[in-house]
């Protein structure tokens, strides 16, 4: 039987790597609680507020990274 601390070291060497390469990435920025916080989402609503935000920036000829900058703030808000 091998112990799993032995690989501890390894598993966070490799998250940190996959952190840096932005292959994982978090909803929300980590408050520093010691723990998470998790909200339940209705969908519904935050389907339809990215359509109607979407459909804003467009008006404004918004695109590329700006876009999703923008969205993501505008989203963060609801």
């Amino acid at each position: 039987m091998m112990n799993p601390s032995a690989y501890k070291s390894i598993m966070y060497e490799a998250l940190i790597e996959m952190l840096n390469q932005n292959k994982i990435s978090f909803t929300a920025n980590y408050d520093n609680k010691g723990y998470l916080t998790v909200f339940d989402v209705d969908q519904e609503l935050i389907d339809k507020e990215t359509a109607r935000i979407t459909e804003k920036l467009k008006k404004q000829k918004v695109t590329g990274k700006e876009f999703e900058d923008k969205l993501k703030e505008e989203l963060n808000k609801v």
